[in-house]
């Protein structure tokens, strides 16, 4: 599992690295926008401070307070823009990067992978995993990065301002994320049994619609409607629980920061008595809790939303490192056909080891000869094609096209000299093509 998500930030990562500028502007504003808002409240202690002291010789220093801050409102202004126009190239770039490699790793599996899985399921996969690098994105730092910037900043102030807060707001920071981190950790399990439940309803519901006329044939409505129900219910129970787990994580969050506004306050009034805080020192304090509490109160929930992300991702990124089972052998050479000779020599081939389906077969296949494979159900008549179209490989044995042995070629040297009429025509859904190719030049292969 961690492995996984080990392999989901890489992928993620070398899809990212490609725009580097992009996350240099990300890093470097998120850094001065989080800066001016440190600094702000510094300005209102000051204005605090000179209001107090009721002096109206002073409210030139007010109207050049209210000014800087001001300034700083207008500059986070404009640095937002910056960011969030940047931001808009580089995670929609960045996930349109995603469905294309994606795309193109899925399609250069073998005829078996797609066999063995649903095309909803696949589906669903795919828009999850870009999906997932959204979410990621801006949990990692729109959200924990700016949160810990801000954190670390706020805690090096109270230490050089007063001792005692800072150490009471380090302790009390320190216990938030832990708890936060490995309640996180603990729900992740449970996060990707809710994401390959879904995953699984998905797959019922685009495999029952493809096959809805076996249905109305078979009359198999009711049953599949039932076991379509068992599923939904499944995945009603593990999100409940999954959000309900999410519920008791914020009750936690709620009474710490009762307690720690208490606490701190509580400090700082002791030390107002002594003379050592301000009124403009509570203002500052003030905004400086505000933050913080602001923040650390989504943190829980941000690192929650990344393992969820994350726990999406999982699936595609299990598939995305699942080596492709029919590759090239390097170094391949284009296929050159001039006659169309076809060699079985000593083939064998099986699905699974318990069921083989040819030992030591052999076929020829003259230059211009036509060949009917007659045979019933299950005999390997379909196999004996997916074998010549490379879409498996033989376990020995090998396949020649006028003496070219077919492994040593490149695939799709190989198929851009075969066609093949399937029984069925194959529509792509918009598009006013047949997926029905024809070729002069090499033999059919007829059922």
């Amino acid at each position: 599992m961690q492995s996984l998500t080990k392999k989901t930030f890489k992928i993620y990562w070398q899809h990212s690295n490609r725009y580097r500028w992009a996350v240099a502007v990300l890093v470097v504003g998120i850094i001065l926008t989080t800066a001016n808002d440190l600094i702000k409240p510094f300005f209102y202690r000051t204005f605090f401070n000179v209001l107090v002291g009721a002096d109206p010789n002073k409210a030139g220093v007010l109207i050049r307070t209210i000014t800087y801050i001001l300034l700083l409102g207008l500059f986070n202004i404009g640095m937002w823009r910056v960011i969030n126009f940047v931001n808009n190239f580089y995670q929609a770039r960045v996930m349109s990067d995603l469905l294309n490699t994606c795309y193109e790793y899925i399609l250069n599996h073998s005829q078996g992978f797609f066999n063995n899985n649903f095309v909803g399921s696949l589906v669903t996969k795919v828009n999850r995993f870009q999906r997932s690098f959204e979410i990621t994105a801006d949990q990692l730092y729109w959200n924990i990065g700016r949160i810990a910037l801000r954190a670390a900043a706020i805690l090096a102030i109270l230490f050089y301002r007063l001792w005692a807060l800072g150490i009471a707001m380090l302790i009390w920071t320190a216990l938030y994320i832990g708890f936060a981190y490995f309640f996180s950790r603990f729900k992740l399990k449970y996060d990707i049994a809710k994401a390959a439940q879904e995953t699984k309803t998905t797959a019922y519901l685009a495999d029952t619609i493809t096959n809805n006329l076996n249905l109305k044939l078979f009359t198999s409505q009711a049953r599949e409607i039932t076991g379509y129900k068992k599923v939904t219910h499944r995945l009603f129970q593990l999100r409940k629980f999954s959000w309900d787990l999410g519920q008791f994580a914020e009750l936690f969050q709620g009474i710490a920061m009762v307690v720690l506004e208490f606490v701190v306050i509580y400090i700082a009034i002791k030390y107002w008595q002594r003379g050592v805080l301000t009124i403009g020192d509570f203002a500052l304090l003030q905004a400086y809790m505000g933050q913080m509490f602001e923040n650390l109160w989504d943190l829980g929930r941000n690192i929650r939303n990344l393992y969820e992300a994350l726990a999406d991702a999982n699936e595609m990124t299990a598939m995305l490192t699942e080596p492709h089972e029919v590759v090239d052998t390097l170094p391949a050479q284009n296929l050159k056909v001039a006659a169309g000779a076809i060699q079985f020599r000593h083939v064998n081939f099986h699905y699974n080891k318990e069921t083989p389906i040819f030992t030591d077969f052999n076929l020829d296949i003259a230059a211009g000869e036509r060949v009917a494979l007659i045979g019933p159900s299950g005999a390997g008549k379909s196999t004996i094609t997916n074998l010549l179209f490379g879409f498996v490989d033989i376990q020995g044995g090998e396949i020649l096209i006028d003496g070219q042995n077919i492994a040593r070629v490149t695939q799709n040297s190989l198929r851009e000299h075969i066609s093949l009429v399937p029984q069925e025509p194959i529509l792509f859904h918009g598009r006013c093509s047949t997926i029905s190719v024809m070729a002069s030049r090499t033999p059919r292969l007829n059922k």
